[in-house]
């Protein structure tokens, strides 16, 4: 629909202008205009206006500037809005044309290239687009690009580049389209992601492969202005489409068709701003077609964009001016607020003309509703009576505030000043205290609120607090001697920031108060009282605290209890009964150990006691040249020491044999001796004595005269006692112990030299290959990996990948460990939202050690799959995802490029509102990262407002992805429910995501939230180094 205004000059005025024109020119010479000219273009010569006219018609200068007719700065910006104004009043181009023509004259006379020189050319290139007015429009958009390049406001720079582009991709101005490209791109760079500027690249792009149906399209749906600018050549495409459907198609192609194709339905977007004070009586635009009304099957009218919440509400009368025209009467009533109204065809709503209805005052009288309240140490409340302000806001029309301080020090931060709307219309106010371990106990602060174009107010009150605890408690499991008190107390703050303590007192039959004992101090949300009497009267009484200076919470709150009566009868049987039968269960326990100690006299084999390793010293040796094998050994194995002094001095241990007392490393002692005294793995240090040493000293002390359990005695488990029995037969029998040789032959590789060989490699240099090694030995690698795992007991491990944390890294997340553990339960953790994003793409994601494919060679593990092609760009995804412990949320889909702060808050922070009120009511903590779109203020303030707590970007520690369920346990989860067979494009990435989320297991994401308790635990034990 494309706007048109009636002029209200007549002809008569304009011939009258014309002849006066004519008249100055035959008065005044051309010499005396070329000297003219030159004194103009001086550069030296800075004038300065003296004129103070509003209103002013434009002239040609044709002699030097007056300063009498010329406006100053001053002037100029109070004459801008009045012109404008007077313009919506009564919709006369030609005035408004002139108007502004004369402003720029005098502000390029007087050299003035500031940011009210830009607004100027920009709002007058606005109106002259509307109006089709080309060269106003190419004078004012010159002007703007030469204001920008000067440094000036580029705050409607993406805008005008717009216009730039198209007007001159549509003039055919291909050098000019490519630099004003070049400088929407460094632009995009730098600014946020403008939608209307997308639009307009896709039609510049449809313009240039000329697929004329997708430049229509887009024509109607192009932003603001722009298809103003299109309307300039619009014809002219259209003619050549016209040519293609003569070309292409027979004459009996239907009107409709064409006309919707060519886009002549669609209505240009035409925008107004009307400003009224809601104690005017109307205020009135017009809303005009391009062809006469009643040629028109759908009617002319006008809505309203979004309903009224709060009366009064405005009223809208409409009424025909002339044939093309409506006059749109708008009543405010009282009404407060922003709106928008729209004027379209009765049938098509979707193209109309719109225009911004702000409508208010002054914000009027302010007062305290009453005392200023403060809340466990946390805010302070105060209570604003503002009714048209918050009228105002409730209708979309947000005022602003300025809070001030007017104190000889700051108690507040008045940065973080919240104001919400109650549901009686008043202001709540709340205010953070600097040091949150006390609240002032009194402050002035002054607040101007403003609603602006229309006014502000002042007002000054006293912040003097009433601190309320809000704390209450009930009695539960009352017995004859014991009563259980649960503390109930408010949601903000924690339970053990808090200390609670009370008396309880006994009331006897003359009501008459006697002191018992005193509820001592304690942070815990359960007490339990002890030692009552039964049937007894009891008042108990109860008051909180959270410092013992804080005097604002001594209000004590009292309950009144009777203990039940105590059946003695019951408590005897009980007691008999418990005591009979212990009794007789000891008899019983006797009984049993001595006949198992009758039956058999074989010494059972101690169980180690784990305790604290002991260092014990290595042995020396004495004065008088022996060894002190005694001083380190257990005094129940003292008698180990003679047998080993037997085995040395008769020579029976073999040369390969190791001297337990010639060991010369350090080690670490449990006290206790476990299972044999001759093991090499445990930590006296004895190493295992072989088969023919034993078979020796079970030889030499049978034949001492040993019977077979003297000599398992001895050997403290070393050896079996059937064994020991059985080799004792074969002495009886032959005199010796002949035991059957093991099959095979003797080690010719795995020997103790090639053992030794392989340990001095590894101990020379760590990063080898068991391959290089046998090379270097030669030796079979199988017989280098045997001796390394076998023989050395190693094992190869890969190098695991972790975030290099800092000293500062390690100490925040150590603090943050301290304060969860202190302001968090058990089950309170298992409360906590935790959130992350996570980039994915199609080429997938594959594990190059253990994705193996089995085939004859590589050329048949190629065609089986044994390549992954990886794009060098592929298309990716970003996704959001929150998991508790009683589920995850639905997966967020963020394909629409960088994410933001504004992205953030109106995709992702209302789906974790959301289900995390599903899952747990109102009790819930919500974690997010360090990010940038989580740590914007903007995103905490929503934060703060909208979660009952969160972890704020201070608190969470930076370079923590071992801290986050997602990140250590749910995102492998889901990467391996995925498919990836069926993932070719950016379509099928995010219906696999959607199809894996539902497939990880309830078990995995449980499992995941309840181990975070216990991994900031070992955070803590490990100083803050990461986990794996």
């Amino acid at each position: 629909m494309q706007p048109s205004f009636s002029s209200k000059d007549s002809e008569s005025e304009e011939r009258k202008r014309l002849e006066r024109r004519q008249n100055r020119f035959a008065k005044e010479s051309t010499t005396e205009i070329n000297k003219s000219t030159k004194s103009v273009n001086k550069p030296n010569d800075i004038l300065i206006g003296t004129c103070e006219e509003l209103e002013k018609n434009y002239l040609r200068l044709t002699s030097a500037p007056n300063p009498s007719t010329i406006r100053p700065l001053a002037i100029l910006e109070q004459a801008f809005p009045f012109v404008l104004n007077k313009y919506q009043l009564n919709n006369d181009w030609s005035y408004i044309s002139s108007q502004l023509k004369s402003i720029r004259q005098d502000l390029i006379v007087q050299s003035i290239r500031n940011d009210f020189a830009l607004l100027v050319y920009e709002e007058n290139a606005r109106l002259a687009l509307e109006m089709g007015d080309r060269d106003q429009f190419v004078q004012c958009q010159t002007q703007v690009e030469t204001l920008y390049d000067s440094g000036c406001n580029r705050t409607h720079l993406m805008e005008f580049l717009s216009y730039r582009l198209l007007y001159s991709l549509l003039l055919g101005d291909c050098q000019r389209v490519n630099r004003t490209l070049i400088d929407i791109h460094e632009e995009k760079l730098s600014s946020r992601k403008s939608n209307d500027i997308d639009i307009v690249l896709d039609f510049c792009s449809s313009f240039r492969r000329k697929n004329y149906t997708q430049l229509f399209i887009l024509y109607k749906s192009l932003p603001r202005r722009a298809c103003c600018v299109v309307n300039f050549f619009i014809d002219i495409y259209r003619k050549q489409m016209i040519q293609i459907f003569i070309w292409g198609f027979t004459p009996t192609l239907p009107i409709d068709i064409v006309t919707t194709m060519l886009a002549y339905n669609s209505n240009e977007i035409y925008w107004l701003k009307l400003e009224l004070n809601s104690t005017e009586t109307e205020g009135i635009f017009h809303c005009s077609s391009p062809v006469e009304l009643h040629k028109q099957r759908a009617k002319l009218t006008v809505s309203i964009e979004r309903p009224i919440v709060t009366p009064p509400a405005f009223q809208l009368q409409t009424e025909q001016v002339n044939s093309t025209t409506i006059r749109i009467h708008v009543i405010p009533n009282g009404y407060i607020g922003v709106n928008r109204i729209n004027c379209h065809w009765d049938d098509k709503k979707k193209y109309a003309q719109v225009v911004d209805l702000i409508i208010g005052e002054k914000p009027g009288p302010i007062q305290l509703k009453k005392s200023c309240e403060a809340y466990d140490r946390r805010y302070v409340q105060c209570t604003l009576l503002a009714p048209i302000v918050a009228r105002a806001t409730q209708n979309k029309f947000t005022p602003t505030y300025e809070f001030v301080e007017q104190n000889t020090e700051n108690y507040y931060n008045i940065k973080q000043v919240t104001v919400n709307i109650t549901d009686e219309n008043e202001l709540a106010v709340n205010f953070i205290p600097f040091d949150k371990s006390r609240i002032p106990k009194k402050a002035f602060m002054r607040v101007n609120i403003s609603l602006r174009p229309f006014g502000s107010e002042n007002y000054t009150f006293e912040i003097a607090p009433i601190h309320l605890t809000k704390v209450d408690f009930r009695v539960e499991n009352i017995s004859a001697d014991q009563v259980t008190l649960m503390i109930d107390h408010n949601r903000i703050g924690t339970i053990s920031e808090r200390l609670c303590t009370g008396h309880v007192t006994l009331v006897d039959n003359t009501k008459q108060l006697i002191g018992v004992q005193d509820i001592p101090e304690t942070s815990s949300q359960m007490i339990s009282i002890n030692r009552l009497r039964p049937s007894t009267n009891y008042k108990i009484c109860l008051h909180c605290f959270y410092e013992r200076t804080d005097e604002s919470f001594t209000k004590e709150i009292c309950r009144s209890i009777t203990t039940k009566e105590a059946s003695q009868f019951v408590l005897w049987l009980v007691g008999s009964v418990f005591g009979i039968g212990g009794f007789i269960l000891i008899v019983i326990l006797c009984i049993v150990f001595k006949k198992i100690c009758k039956k058999t006299d074989i010494p059972k084999p101690e169980i180690p006691i784990h305790k604290p390793p002991v260092h014990c010293f290595l042995p020396s040796e004495s004065d008088d040249g022996t060894d002190e094998i005694g001083s380190f050994l257990d005094p129940k194995y003292q008698h180990i020491e003679s047998l080993l002094n037997d085995i040395t001095d008769s020579n029976i241990a073999t040369p390969n044999t190791v001297d337990p007392r010639r060991i010369e490393t350090q080690f670490t002692c449990a006290g206790s001796i476990p299972k044999s005294a001759y093991d090499h793995k445990i930590n006296t240090g004895f190493p295992k004595m072989k088969s023919k040493d034993l078979q020796k000293v079970v030889l030499s002390k049978y034949q001492k005269g040993d019977t077979s359990k003297q000599i398992y005695h001895d050997l403290n488990g070393g050896l079996g006692l059937r064994t020991i029995e059985r080799w004792c037969q074969m002495i009886r029998r032959s005199g010796t112990i002949t035991l059957s040789k093991p099959p095979g032959g003797p080690r010719l590789v795995r020997t103790r030299e090639n053992i030794q060989k392989v340990k001095n490699r590894l101990r020379r240099k760590k990063k080898v290959s068991a391959r290089k090694i046998s090379m270097e030995l030669d030796m079979s690698e199988r017989s280098v990996r045997r001796i390394m795992k076998n023989d050395l007991g190693l094992y190869p491990y890969k190098k695991v990948i972790e975030p290099l944390l800092s000293d500062d890294q390690k100490l925040k997340r150590k603090q943050f460990a301290n304060w969860v553990r202190t302001n968090f339960r058990k089950e309170d953790t298992l409360k906590i939202l935790f959130s992350d994003e996570k980039m994915f793409d199609i080429d997938g994601v594959y594990n190059t050690q253990n994705d193996r494919v089995w085939a004859v060679d590589r050329a048949d593990a190629d065609k089986n799959g044994g390549t992954q092609q990886k794009r060098k760009f592929p298309q990716k995804v970003m996704v959001w995802l929150g998991a508790c412990s009683k589920g995850l949320t639905p997966l967020v889909i963020l394909d629409e490029g960088t994410v933001d702060h504004t992205v953030y808050i109106e995709k992702v922070l209302p789906v974790a509102l959301k289900y995390a009120n599903q899952f747990f009511g109102s009790d819930w903590v919500f974690q997010q990262d360090g990010a940038k779109p989580h740590s914007h203020h903007l995103s905490q303030k929503w934060c703060r407002d909208n979660f009952p707590t969160f972890i704020e970007k201070d608190r969470w520690p930076p370079n923590s992805p071992d801290l986050n369920p997602l990140d250590y346990s749910i995102w492998d989860q889901l990467v391996n429910n995925i498919n990836w067979n069926k993932v070719y494009s950016k379509t099928t990435l995010i219906k696999e995501l959607k199809l894996s989320v539902k497939k990880i297991s309830e078990s995995v994401v449980f499992e995941g939230c309840a181990c975070w308790a216990y991994r900031l635990y070992r955070l803590y034990q490990n100083d803050g180094s990461y986990l794996r």
